[in-house]
């Protein structure tokens, strides 16, 4: 076995292999045929075992030069010149005599291949055959004799071309026709011209050419993407022909190019690069369409011939038309530029002196500075027109000697212009003068002088603070206004000072203006941070600025200054203070009194309104363009109103409104005084001007409902205290007149009983009056806040039984009980005593007068932190309707019964001030229960009690 590179071949391999190899050798000396593989980066030559022996040399390596000296003297320079081209060409045919071993023999040798390896090697294999003497002669005279007359008749079609392009203008027709002659000489079917487009990456066919039948295609290979071909593309841009044979030639890279061929059904082709001074610009190539062609040595070099004469043909026009273009440019910018031109020559006499000068040349702008009509001077000599200024003569003389040019500037009489004449001498005797209108220039000049004052005085006395730094953040210059704005007694105390270590400015905003942007901030500048620290100041205290700083750019936008704008706000800030502050009373006290402000213009669709405008419509406060939008929640009755008030307005037919309107609020309804005035009606410029306000006087309308209800009540009260007073009267004369007459009875008679029964009438009558006059005196002082309560520890119990033994033993009937019924086994309260008995008392002392069988119960219940009493008949009782007048003043329900009719009301009055409740419930027929709560606290147990610890009324 043996083994090759990773491949283990076997012996019988190996020796088919040498078989093989010895055939081949056999084969190339029968045939008389050997090959050879050129490298052109080290200019070396490998050879096959034939060519080696037939040439008799020592290894399969030799050099250019060494086969060079092989060849006969006459073809080698010959051979020597086609040699290059087997480096970018893929063809190669050469007869020539070599010197072998044998003696001097003709070979024939051709290209195979070329091969550009990774690296960018270029390789080319050929082979070379050993030809017999009678082939030699027979095949060389043939093949001179046709390759004559073919050169002859290429040539002459050549000719004919070149004639052709320098005789007609149309460049374009010429190299058309020209493809037409190639198509025919080469019996191709299509011939083309493309070019490059490197920037965009493309190619474009420019001219073309086609055989009859073959279709054109030279609209569709426009702007065609070179990568897309980009074996193509590579080989043409390196300069290196494509020729083919048949498109199998094409190497496996070229499968795109080979498919692109193929669509237009091109079957052989050759294609030569075209190159100018900046590179290969395009190529040039012929298509045969369907079937195969065999290039030939003369094919290859004819066509080399063609593409490099077209090739030079259209760089010429190209550098006659850019020329043309040139000349065309610059004979524009002579007619057009706008500086005069005057072409002089001087002449001398005998002796060498300047005598005259002639007017050779001249621009339209010369005659527009000079007022003269074009080509006036040209040709004419300075005599001509009266001119002989020796001076003149002699300062054009110096400037011819010294080559020197002059300026200065002077002022056209004719025109009024101002110019700047530069003279200068171009060439021996000749001067040039140009004439430069600077009119306007110096026009602009004063003007700009006069700008530069008026910025002088602008930065002298603007009312704003400048200052200006370089770029190092170094002061230069400020104005007088921003020294007296910092307290400078001389701006150049403060020169040099640096902007970045200024402890006043924010270190943000510095940095900003370091990074080239704009900055603008307001600043509270406090002069106790920089005095005798950055500079010296003679203010205190602080000041509110508006700073604003800039750059200053140089010509190539370099930071050259930093510019600060500096404004003081300290006395409209204190003005601003006092306005805000002015405008937060106002909005405090139209907010306190629910006053809101408005202003309404209906043509222009603008409205302003306070909040508390907006907050009294039961509106949140936004922008609104008409007054209606806010009527949202006005009362649809009052809204009519509204809106007729604001037709007329438009209409011109009412200034004012004041009314009442109704908002709703919930399911409320707020109540507002609204008035308007038109303050301005100017309909004719859009003007009508509306002012209004708006108050909630929702609570002064409860105040007078209020009032009104009480004025109702103190009427009713009037009615009823003259109905009192009229019935106390009766009820106090009823029980004087009884104690007056039974008194007197008392007196007459001498009957024990009857003395007894009237002295009883006496009692009774008496405690009537009493009670009487104490409910009068207890309401009086009810009245004038001089009631007095006092309060102790007592047993509640002992009191309600005391109560109920008192009035047991005024019953008058049996049919009645009173007894003592629900309550606790043990229970004391805090209160007064007395009060409690006397509340007591007076519900009991009712249920007997409305009630004539049945029962009275007086009990008590304790519900947590409260006790409630109650007493409870069952009487006539008392109806619904009159339930709510029970406990008010001077009310007696039924005037059938004895009493005045206070003592509900007192009672009233009395658990009020303990602190409790009372009330009463009755139903007509069954009887009725009424009671009152009050206040409990359970740990009362004896009379030493901690007031602190007790649920005391207020």
């Amino acid at each position: 076995m043996s083994k090759t590179g990773n491949t283990t071949i076997s012996n019988s391999e190996l020796e088919s292999l040498r078989e093989k190899e010895l055939i081949l050798q056999e084969l190339q000396k029968t045939a008389k045929l050997g090959w050879w593989k050129v490298n052109f980066e080290t200019h070396e030559i490998q050879c096959s075992d034939y060519v080696v022996d037939i040439l008799g040399l020592k290894g399969n390596t030799l050099t250019t030069n060494q086969v060079l000296n092989l060849i006969n003297e006459k073809y080698r320079q010959r051979v020597s010149a086609n040699l290059p081209h087997l480096r970018n060409q893929n063809f190669y045919d050469e007869i020539f005599p070599i010197m072998t071993r044998f003696g001097e023999m003709w070979i024939h040798s051709k290209i195979g291949n070329r091969v550009i390896e990774e690296d960018g090697t270029i390789t080319t294999i050929g082979y070379s055959k050993i030809l017999e003497e009678e082939e030699n002669i027979l095949i060389s005279k043939a093949r001179e004799e046709n390759q004559l007359k073919e050169l002859m008749l290429r040539q002459y079609s050549l000719s004919q071309s070149l004639s052709k392009f320098l005789k007609n203008p149309d460049s374009d027709q010429v190299i058309t026709d020209t493809l037409k002659e190639v198509l025919k000489q080469f019996d191709g079917d299509r011939t083309y011209i493309f070019k490059y487009d490197k920037k965009k990456d493309t190619q474009s066919c420019i001219y073309e050419a086609t055989k009859p039948g073959v279709q054109p295609e030279i609209d569709t290979l426009q702007d065609m993407d070179s990568n897309h071909i980009g074996w193509w593309s590579k080989q043409i841009l390196n300069n290196i022909p494509i020729i083919i044979n048949h498109l199998d030639e094409l190497p496996p890279e070229a499968e795109t190019d080979r498919q692109v061929l193929a669509r237009q059904n091109i079957a052989s082709l050759l294609v030569i690069p075209l190159a100018s001074s900046d590179g290969i610009w395009g190529y040039m190539g012929i298509d045969i369409v369907n079937r195969p062609r065999l290039w030939t040595h003369i094919d290859k070099e004819w066509f080399f011939a063609i593409s490099n004469i077209i090739n030079i043909c259209i760089e010429l026009r190209t550098s006659e038309r850019e020329a043309r273009e040139q000349q065309q440019y610059l004979q524009k910018l002579y007619d057009h530029i706008p500086i005069g031109y005057l072409h002089l020559q001087l002449i001398y006499d005998e002796n060498g002196q300047p005598c005259d000068f002639k007017y050779l040349d001249s621009n339209p702008a010369f005659n527009r500075i000079s007022g003269t009509p074009p080509n006036y001077f040209d040709g004419k000599n300075a005599k001509d027109f009266g001119i002989e200024d020796p001076e003149s003569l002699l300062r054009l003389h110096n400037i011819v000697l010294q080559k020197q040019a002059t300026e200065s500037t002077r002022f056209m009489e004719k025109t009024g212009l101002q110019y700047r004449l530069t003279l200068y001498s171009p060439g021996e005797n000749e001067v040039v003068a140009l004439f430069t209108d600077i009119t306007e220039q110096q026009k602009a000049i004063k003007a700009l002088r006069h700008s530069e004052e008026a910025l002088r005085n602008i930065y002298k006395n603007i009312p704003v603070g400048i200052e200006i730094y370089d770029k190092n953040g170094d002061l230069l210059d400020l104005n007088d206004i921003e020294a007296e704005m910092f307290g400078f007694n001389r701006k150049e105390d403060v020169l040099g000072v640096n902007l970045f270590k200024n402890p006043n400015l924010p270190a943000d905003k510095l940095e900003e203006l370091r990074q080239g942007k704009e900055i603008m901030f307001p600043l509270i500048y406090k002069f106790s941070k920089i005095d005798k620290v950055y500079y010296s100041t003679k203010y205190t205290g602080s000041k509110h600025l508006s700073v604003k700083g800039t750059c200053l750019y140089d010509t190539n936008h370099n930071v050259e200054n930093y510019l600060l704008i500096v404004i003081d706000n300290t006395e409209a800030f204190e003005n601003y203070r006092k306005i805000e502050e002015f405008e937060t009373l106002f909005n405090n006290i139209a907010e306190f009194s629910k006053v809101g402000i408005c202003r309404w213009n209906p043509l222009q669709k603008t409205f302003f309104g306070s909040d508390v405008w907006f907050y009294n419509l039961n509106q949140q406060p936004r922008h609104v363009q008409d007054i209606e939008d806010v009527h949202e929640f006005v009362c649809p009755e009052d809204t009519v109103k509204l809106q007729g008030f604001h037709q007329q307005v438009l209409e011109g037919k009412s200034r004012e409104f004041a009314d009442e309107v109704r908002v709703r609020v919930g399911q409320e309804w707020r109540w507002l005084r609204v008035r308007f005035k038109v303050k301005e009606y100017n309909p004719q410029n859009e003007i009508i001007e509306v002012i209004g306000l708006n108050i909630d006087i929702t609570e002064s309308k409860e105040t007078e409902q209020h009032l009104l209800k009480a004025k109702l009540r103190a009427e009713e009260s009037d009615r009823l205290k003259s109905a009192f007073l009229a019935n106390m009267s009766h009820e106090i004369r009823t029980p004087l007149n009884a104690i007056v007459g039974f008194s007197a009875l008392v007196a007459e008679t001498e009957n024990i009983e009857e003395r007894e029964q009237y002295l009883s009438v006496i009692q009774k009558n008496n405690e009537l009056l009493l009670q009487l006059i104490s409910d009068i005196l207890d309401l009086s002082k009810i009245e004038a806040g001089t009631f007095d309560i006092s309060l102790a520890v007592f047993d509640v119990n002992n009191l309600c039984k005391e109560v109920i033994c008192l009035h047991t033993m005024k019953l008058t009937t049996e049919d009645v009980t009173l007894s003592f019924e629900e309550h606790i086994p043990r229970c004391f309260i805090y209160s007064d005593r007395n009060r409690i008995a006397q509340i007591l008392s007076n519900f009991i002392n009712n249920a007997l007068k409305f009630t004539e069988k049945g029962s009275i119960r007086l009990g008590y219940h304790v519900t947590g932190e409260r006790i409630e009493f109650h007493v409870q008949d069952t009487g006539i009782g008392i109806p619904e309707e009159n339930i709510g007048h029970v406990f008010e003043r001077f009310v007696k329900l039924n005037s059938f019964i004895r009493g005045t009719g206070l003592g509900l009301p007192i009672c009233k009055s009395i658990i009020e001030k303990l602190g409790g409740e009372i009330g009463v419930e009755s139903t007509v027929g069954k009887g009725s229960r009424f009671w009152f709560s009050l206040p409990y606290n359970p740990t009362v147990e004896s009379k030493e009690i901690d007031e602190q610890a007790l649920f005391l009324p207020d």
